[in-house]
């Protein structure tokens, strides 16, 4: 025989302060949870997003783009394969750039050739044209952090490049990044290889069948051709230790809300020992003593994630930066429900041992006691 729903709700009415403070827990721990994990799927889905499953990087094997070396005669090479379409050439490189505070920031250089519109299409070039020369276009992300606009100048490397363009990029990460003519940022840098050469194909299929077709050919054995997708998942997985940080947190928080709903309830079932007892009397056996406190810990855990979870959702609002690259905090619906059941876990661990020791109390016991 099970107690009432109503009997619960009646309880945890009355019981208002205490009721609060342990669902308090429950939705600071279900907020942590949201802010970190949008933090961590944000910074991986800026990644992802710029990868086409219709173009492939060609790279020093074993090594990231900024690190790959790729000769100049390897281009023509790539580009005459059956599978590809357009070639790409391009140097990268990450670099510390003054910010007129007189502070400095991590950004992203990119080498390019003029066609590069062609290559990527979430590139758009909202104002302005094209570098040449000591020129640059600037991401719209990298513009705002630096507050530049067209016709401001930044130096960098041995000379000062002047704004000419701003772009977006549909939001990924390519928007925290400066790109300037191919040939003029290597020569700025003393630089005589390339870092990789970006390969289109007409599909998924000759995406696959280039990247075989490169690591059988002999002229091209210390390189390595990945699909853009491929490489990119990689270069996200990176970003996964926000979810290990956002796991290790919310369970240290978790058992924080946990010990605190705990003492709550152990007040609780003193508070109740005669009401107890006297349910005991009626003739409701241990375990719906035991289920009525473990329901009224789910109630509180239920709503309070819920309200913390909510609450969180507020971090798509809000951006941050990371090695260079500036992302938006992105809650998708698997991290609210996530951080939903996680909150109410823990109260109910926090209601069970308070539930298992108002079950054990005997009827004669508890009334003598309450």
């Amino acid at each position: 025989m099970a107690l009432p729903l109503k009997y619960n709700v009646g309880n945890l009415l009355a019981r208002r302060t205490s009721s609060l403070m342990a669902a308090l827990g429950a939705g600071l721990t279900a907020l942590m949870l949201v802010v970190l994990l949008a933090m961590g799927e944000g910074m991986q889905s800026s990644v992802k997003s710029q990868a086409s499953p219709e173009r492939v990087i060609l790279l020093h094997k074993g090594a990231p783009a900024e690190w790959s070396d790729i000769t100049r005669d390897i281009p023509p090479i790539v580009s005459a394969l059956p599978e590809v379409r357009r070639a790409s050439q391009e140097y990268v490189n990450t670099i510390w750039v003054p910010r007129d505070d007189g502070s400095e920031t991590l950004i992203q250089l990119r080498g390019i050739q003029p066609d590069v519109a062609e290559m990527y299409d979430w590139f758009h070039l909202d104002r302005g044209r094209m570098p040449r020369g000591s020129e640059i276009v600037i991401g719209a992300s990298a513009a705002k952090r630096l507050d530049l606009t067209i016709g401001s100048s930044l130096r960098f490397g041995r000379r000062a490049w002047r704004v000419v363009g701003i772009f977006s990029s549909g939001g990924n990460s390519a928007e925290s990044q400066i790109w300037a003519n191919l040939d003029d940022l290597m020569s700025d840098f003393r630089r005589d290889k390339l870092s990789t050469v970006v390969l289109r194909v007409g599909s998924v299929n000759e995406a696959s069948s280039l990247a075989r077709r490169i690591e059988h050919d002999r002229r091209l054995s210390e390189y390595e051709a990945k699909p853009e997708v491929e490489y990119y998942e990689q270069e996200a997985s990176f970003l996964g230790f926000v979810g290990v940080l956002a796991a290790i947190i919310g369970i240290c928080m978790g058992i924080g809300a946990a010990l605190g709903g705990m003492n709550v309830f152990f007040t609780s079932v003193a508070q109740r020992t005669g009401e107890i007892g006297m349910l005991r009397v009626l003739g409701f056996p241990g375990r719906s003593i035991l289920g009525a406190f473990l329901l009224e810990a789910a109630i509180v855990g239920v709503v309070g994630s819920i309200a913390g979870a909510t609450l969180g959702l507020g971090s798509n609002l809000l951006h941050a930066g990371f090695w260079g690259a500036t992302f938006r905090f992105h809650v998708t619906p698997g991290i609210y429900v996530s951080a939903v059941i996680v909150g109410t876990l823990f109260a109910m661990f926090g209601g069970l041992f308070p539930a298992i020791r108002a079950s054990r109390l005997q009827a004669v016991e508890a009334l003598r006691k309450g």
